[in-house]
């Protein structure tokens, strides 16, 4: 019986080959607040909440969670929270919206479906889904697939002709060449995939693989710029298979019927339209331009470390995230916020209000607020931060991250009266002079003492330790409260750094030989820096901190 069972036709679950119309219906710019490529997603550990109330926690095929990352990168390499917090974002309603008019019409019911959807939680057919990639490759445009397209008798008589196929718009042109951007690139899935994987072939193509998480069903579909092809495996009985994914069991076929369909003649030529062949390369469509793009790993500071070029749609509206009480400037840096912001102590900090989760997660001490641009404020710095979550669920659990990694997120609020008019935040002075009378020192070894107020000194890592992973600091920052406000870690590229990012968080409270803080040198660029440690003066005034220099190792 498992033989006669068409699946072509049999609805199966599709794993993850459902994102891309996910983050498609995110992209269109009919929406007010629309998110393009470079948008900035957490792809951290979060506990979304179901439509009946029940709490769902979605993992990663890898099992790790990656920080913030760029929509390009979570949808190639195919990461799964990220996937949710855009379905989340858009509405189960939109995006089943979108699929009926891709053709995808086991999706129909809005009460059979949820979050989980976006990760294979429904059923579809391999040729409804090759037809729904079909109409990204068309620039969105959708046109009803058949199987047969005639039928003669042995005489030649036409018995059957397939009707001739109607278009409809179902996806603006340009959210559909983002996606297809996307997909054929091979630098972004890199996270999951590897450089070169068997995605890959001798010329442009977007692909997606799926993989349910029991490997029953796995998928890979793809589409040059003259033909989609689309591939499923597994059991017709439903019977798993053994850890069989789609880029182990699908990809490789799906790739020998692209190369043979593209390398044989007398099939490449009925690829063939008007009797020109197919292009070459996917066609850049109008009103897209190019623009350069923040990495998350190039936040922090006054300007950008780590760019690259991403695909933006011309005129489209930038909105901010309205609960937070500013609007930062999102347009002249795509990638991160650009913002003005005063340091805050931890006392500060801790009497701002931030509510708690369901569960009773809070988000870390604020570090920073914002002031308005032109304010008359001293010590008032601009910098590029990670952008802020669209919803306050997400935004806490990336803060944490944040904080634990080394990251820089755009504050949370706008500064209190208070702090405007009379907090001075912590900025570089000539040295010297100093309330605490602390001396630090120079280099590692210097010692850091002072005449009586207080001792802070990095004692691990050594000076020029190789760093890699998450690394410990180690050491001690001993000072009077009453005259300090706050110790900070901040680490600057080159042998004598101009610019410096504060990793982790401020802290309030002394610490004699025990850990300060903790550097995340994975996600910096190799090469030679500076590790140091700051003690901020009630005043705002820092006497000269104490430096390491270190070598991040590939």
């Amino acid at each position: 019986i498992a033989g006669a069972v068409n699946m072509a036709l049999t609805p199966r679950q599709p794993g993850s080959a459902l994102k891309p119309f996910v983050y498609a219906a995110s992209f269109d710019p009919d929406r007010p607040d629309p998110w393009s490529p470079g948008t900035v997603l957490p792809d951290v550990l979060t506990t979304f909440t179901t439509a009946d109330g029940d709490p769902y926690v979605p993992v990663n095929f890898d099992r790790q969670e990656h920080g913030p990352v760029a929509i390009r990168e979570a949808l190639a390499a195919s990461l799964n929270i990220p996937a949710v917090v855009a379905l989340a974002h858009v509405g189960l309603p939109r995006f089943q919206a979108l699929a009926l008019d891709l053709g995808l019409s086991t999706l129909a019911d809005p009460f059979d479906y949820d979050l989980a959807i976006v990760l294979g939680g429904g059923e579809v057919t391999l040729l409804e889904l090759t037809g729904a990639y079909g109409s990204l490759a068309n620039g969105g445009l959708a046109t009803t697939p058949y199987v047969i397209e005639t039928i003669r008798d042995a005489d030649g008589q036409l018995l059957y002709s397939a009707p001739a196929a109607v278009s409809q718009r179902v996806m603006d042109e340009r959210v559909a060449w983002q996606i297809s951007d996307i997909l054929a690139d091979p630098y972004a899935r890199t996270l999951s995939f590897g450089r070169y994987s068997i995605l890959q072939i001798d010329r442009p193509a977007a692909v997606k693989t799926g993989t349910t998480n029991d490997f029953r069903d796995n998928w890979t579909l793809g589409y040059t710029p003259g033909v989609v092809v689309g591939v499923w495996i597994g059991n017709t009985d439903g019977h798993p298979m053994t850890e069989s994914s789609g880029l182990r069991g699908a990809a490789p076929l799906w790739r020998r019927i692209m190369l043979t369909i593209h390398d044989t003649p007398a099939l490449y030529e009925t690829l063939y339209l008007n009797g020109e062949p197919p292009p070459t390369e996917f066609a850049p469509v109008p009103n897209v331009e190019e623009r350069e793009v923040c990495l998350p790993q190039g936040t922090g500071g006054a300007t950008c470390t780590a760019t690259r070029k991403d695909l933006f749609i011309v005129g489209g509206p930038i909105t901010g995230v309205s609960r937070l009480g500013y609007t930062p400037d999102k347009s002249s840096v795509p990638g991160a916020w650009k913002v003005n912001v005063l340091f805050i102590s931890g006392d500060i900090g801790s009497t701002i209000n931030q509510a708690e989760l369901l569960d009773g997660t809070r988000a870390p001490t604020p570090t920073m607020c914002t002031v308005n641009a032109g304010a008359n404020v001293d010590g008032v710095q601009t910098l590029l931060l990670l952008p802020v979550p669209s919803h306050y669920p997400d935004e806490v659990r990336a803060r944490i991250w944040a904080s634990q990694y080394g990251y820089r997120m755009a504050p949370p609020i706008s500064c209190p009266l208070s702090v405007v008019r009379g907090a001075a935040p912590a900025a570089e002075t000539s040295g010297g002079g100093s309330s605490l009378g602390i001396v630090g020192g120079g280099s590692s070894g210097g010692g850091g003492t002072s005449s009586g107020s207080g001792r802070y000194v990095i004692s691990s890592p050594a000076a020029g330790a190789t760093l890699s992973g998450v690394v410990a600091i180690i050491g001690t920052a001993d000072f009077d409260p009453a005259q300090a406000q706050y110790y900070k870690l901040e680490i600057g590229s080159g042998a004598n750094p101009t610019e410096w990012i504060t990793f982790g968080t401020t802290h309030s409270s002394p610490i004699v030989n025990g850990q300060l803080e903790t550097l995340n040198a994975a996600g910096l660029p190799p090469g030679n820096y500076v590790i140091r440690l700051v003690v901020v003066q009630n005043d705002g005034n820092f006497p000269a901190p104490y430096r390491v220099p270190v070598v991040i190792g590939p």
